[in-house]
């Protein structure tokens, strides 16, 4: 017995013509948009094309805390079993930040997003699969030195889908380091 473990080459060819404009009202709020087509060929997985974009503000509430309100329709891909495979999202995201010093900031972010993944089938009966995503996250910036950034954070998310495998209630706990070097 003998198996063949050659890797597949995996092509697809992705195109997104796109349109981008941001809009200041006052020196207190900015809007900002994308509106986009994405077309994905793939012999393999299916040919994938979608309206595509994002709406965004930010408004300055105080000389330190900012409030946002985003919503994005996005055509992802990704790699499972050596196919390539593609997810159709569309969400909103709203938060707020605290500045509370030059060197430390606070971010609270909730939002939705629900998610279409054409041509996967969850079984006979139901076509795509399809998720429903919802997160909470805090996050703190401290700003120790010129050079290092800390930033804990804690998220949320809660995942609801057609296909049980893929449903979750997590909660994650990090703390990253980031060291800039000038």
């Amino acid at each position: 017995m003998s198996a063949d473990f050659r890797a597949r080459r995996i092509t697809y060819e992705q195109n997104t013509a796109q349109f981008a404009g941001n809009y200041n009202v006052s020196g207190r709020s900015n809007f900002g948009a994308t509106l986009g087509y994405t077309k994905r060929n793939d012999d393999v997985s299916g040919d994938v094309d979608a309206v595509t974009g994002t709406l965004g503000v930010n408004r300055a509430l105080t000389r330190k805390t900012s409030v946002y309100l985003q919503f994005n329709r996005l055509l992802n891909s990704y790699l499972v079993s050596n196919a390539v495979q593609t997810e159709l999202a569309t969400g909103v995201t709203a938060g707020a930040n605290w500045q509370a010093t030059i060197k430390s900031g606070l971010v609270l972010s909730a939002g939705y997003q629900k998610s279409e993944f054409p041509g996967q089938a969850v079984s006979s009966v139901v076509d795509d699969r399809q998720d429903d995503l919802q997160f909470a996250e805090f996050h703190v910036n401290y700003q120790v030195a010129r050079w290092l950034l800390i930033h804990p954070f804690v998220r949320y998310e809660k995942r609801d889908s057609n296909d049980p495998t893929y449903s979750y209630d997590n909660t994650y706990v990090g703390l990253q380091f980031k060291v800039t070097m000038r």
